[in-house]
């Protein structure tokens, strides 16, 4: 006996083709130009060490609503919500000879363990992009550091001169 209730779910290239495909019986619809976009925003996130029960907390919730936040401008803040980034603080701030950070690695000085993510180095106008752990920062690099204002404001002393002073450009 055949199943006179199919549930069908196709695939389609393009947004645009999706009404259609709903309006010919399809139960879901699943555009390819939408997934793409939320596997690149998922890799991103990792990079920038969000959780992945968060990743695919917001992952559900766009697909839940039929892809709705890419179609139109959203009413519901979905990524300060969902990511709470709202509470993060993204500081420039250049390595001064002498310092505490100068000529140490990441994992030597512990970023990573107090919740401070380096997202990026400028060194000699060359861009070092998420660093990993055995980076060496050197006098004058610039670093792009992002954490709560207390877990910035508790490491500025690795970034301090020999006169006591920090050099943050943010």
């Amino acid at each position: 006996m055949l199943n006179r209730n199919p549930h069908i779910i196709d695939r389609t290239r393009y947004i645009n083709e999706m009404s259609a495909l709903y309006n010919l019986g399809a139960n879901e619809v699943i555009p390819e130009e939408y997934e793409t976009s939320v596997e690149i925003f998922c890799r991103v996130l990792e990079k920038y060490e969000v959780p992945r029960e968060r990743i695919d907390s917001f992952i559900n919730r766009i697909r839940a609503d039929g892809y709705e936040m890419f179609r139109s401008i959203s009413k519901e803040p979905y990524c300060t919500t969902d990511l709470n980034m709202i509470q993060n603080e993204f500081i420039t701030i250049k390595v001064p000879a002498g310092s505490p950070a100068a000529g140490r690695s990441l994992k030597e000085i512990g970023l990573r363990e107090i919740g401070i993510s380096l997202l990026a180095v400028n060194r000699e106008s060359q861009v070092i992009n998420h660093p990993d752990e055995s980076f060496v920062l050197q006098p004058d690099d610039l670093a792009i550091i992002l954490g709560s204002e207390a877990q910035l404001a508790s490491v500025g002393y690795l970034f301090g001169r020999a006169d006591g002073s920090q050099n943050t450009a943010s």
